[in-house]
């Protein structure tokens, strides 16, 4: 083959390459920034119990049920694929599940055995410390298997612990993972 073929070969699948990469990102960008961009979110505030944060504004908030601890759940879609959760307790109540990270993996492994540890953490957010662990959890719901990441983040100011809790099921988190994110760094606390 001559040097020439070979070389106009070379770039021609060189060039296609980068078309595709190219366009492929110019495809992901868009779904990608229509979650994560500030101007596309709403913003929560409970003035009862001091706390705020951001959420897309294609999600849709729903009241809590359940655990009178929930202030608020923020979900994507009507059919809970991704949600998060805000709860609120005394710090001085030793009985309360979510003290500090240890207790919360203690009862989730309590709960769900096959219950695996991602990642543990701290992070600042709005100028205080904040925990958080993320984990997988394994359950059957009605005789099908499901997996679902959650991330919990923990903050405790002024005798209250706030327990930020955003999950989603496993086939789905890599696509949620960069709002949960933002809305565990948008929390933050009124004076």
């Amino acid at each position: 083959m001559d040097v020439r073929i070979k070389s106009k070969c070379f770039y021609q699948l060189f060039f296609c390459k980068k078309l595709i990469s190219f366009s492929l990102i110019i495809s992901i960008l868009p779904a990608y920034a229509s979650t994560t961009d500030p101007e596309n979110f709403h913003y929560f505030v409970d003035p009862v119990s001091g706390f705020y944060f951001q959420y897309p504004a294609h999600w849709i908030t729903k009241p809590p049920r359940g655990n009178p601890d929930v202030k608020i759940k923020v979900s994507s879609n009507a059919d809970d694929k991704a949600n998060c959760y805000v709860a609120v307790t005394d710090s001085s109540d030793k009985t309360s599940e979510i003290s500090n990270i240890e207790q919360i993996l203690q009862e989730i492994r309590h709960r769900y055995p096959d219950t695996k540890l991602i990642k543990t953490g701290s992070l600042i957010l709005d100028h205080f410390s904040a925990d958080f662990v993320h984990v997988t959890m394994a359950f059957d719901n009605f005789n099908s298997p499901v997996s679902i990441h959650n991330i919990i983040t923990i903050v405790e100011k002024n005798e209250l612990t706030y327990s930020i809790t955003c999950g989603s099921f496993s086939s789905g988190f890599e696509k949620v993972e960069p709002v949960f994110w933002n809305i565990i760094q948008s929390f933050g606390l009124l004076d």
